[in-house]
């Protein structure tokens, strides 16, 4: 499996850092090292818990450096010597994917070389030179990845016990918008079925094919909305448009809309679905806070195409 974790900006020090990656031994026992790094005047620690597969050697161990980059990283990249003959780098020292990417991100940058990834992954990459420190995780999020900003201290890990004791609390505010989110978009789903007449609706979910639309559109809002746009907006209006193309019936678009928006105030929003750079601008505290709003926003449209469709 492989853990990774990362301090920035911290009081502790590096044998502290030592104990918490320690709590993720379990996901790499073959080797594991918590190194530090300057950047912007501050600390970084950058640890990694290792479980060798692809190179057992001890030069794959990680975080693993050049001139330009360093980088902790669990996961497996599927076509990497694909990637690795497309380079014109030729002194690799391993077999190792972890290798692959390193020299990749230094040639090809890191943009190219993430649209290039077929895997699943989740990575730090911090960039000596710019001094910016990339987090990256696969698209559909298999590898865990987990980040918090609080008090100007920027703490990312494989699993929350890497994360220190006393930054895990709960955050009422955002506690609060998603439930009120939550609550608002059961009274748009009762108010849509209540406008569209339930016995249409009953009608309609008597059809086997239609149920299975049903759970084919509400899947694939949920998956839109959390796990590829991350704002709620594509994950909603891509199924809208689908269903009007396929002139599926407007009460299974409602309710598949509405059912797939109030799942989504469930699931966590504001995890990266794919990179997000700390350096140029330090994320802030309220994300989340900030995806909660706009899902709430998404279920304001919802209540518009209601009032729309119910007008037709």
């Amino acid at each position: 499996m492989c853990s990774i974790l990362g301090y920035f900006n911290t009081c502790f020090s590096s044998n502290e850092l030592e104990n918490y990656n320690q709590k993720m031994s379990h996901r790499g026992p073959d080797a594991s090292c918590v190194k530090e790094y300057l950047f912007r005047d501050k600390r970084l620690y950058l640890a990694h818990n290792r479980l060798a597969i692809q190179d057992l050697d001890s030069k794959a161990n990680q975080p693993m450096e050049n001139d330009r980059y360093v980088i902790v990283f669990n996961g497996e990249i599927y076509n990497h010597f694909e990637i690795r003959n497309d380079l014109s780098f030729a002194n690799f020292q391993t077999h190792s994917d972890t290798e692959t990417l390193l020299w990749s991100f230094t040639e090809l940058g890191v943009e190219k070389t993430i649209n290039r990834l077929n895997g699943m992954f989740a990575i730090a990459l911090f960039d000596k030179v710019n001094e910016k420190l990339y987090l990256v995780r696969d698209r559909v999020g298999i590898k865990p990845l987990y980040y918090t900003f609080q008090n100007g201290e920027f703490i990312f890990s494989s699993e929350l016990k890497g994360i220190r004791d006393d930054f895990k609390k709960v955050d009422w505010g955002t506690l609060i918008l998603f439930g009120g989110a939550l609550c608002l978009g059961g009274i748009v789903i009762e108010s849509g079925a209540n406008v569209l007449l339930g016995e249409k609706i009953i009608a309609l979910l008597g059809d086997f094919n239609y149920v299975l639309i049903l759970i084919l559109l509400t899947a694939m809002t949920v998956i839109l909305t959390n796990f590829i746009s991350n704002t709620g907006l594509t994950g909603i209006l891509i199924p809208i448009l689908l269903g009007a193309s396929l002139n599926i019936p407007k009460e299974i678009l409602i309710l598949a809309v509405g059912i797939s928006a109030s799942c989504s105030f469930i699931l966590p929003v504001g995890t990266p679905p794919n990179a997000i750079v700390y350096g140029e601008g330090v994320k802030k505290e309220g994300m989340i806070k900030v995806g909660a709003i706009l899902s709430i926003i998404s279920v304001v449209i919802i209540a518009l195409y209601f009032s729309i469709l119910s007008s037709i």
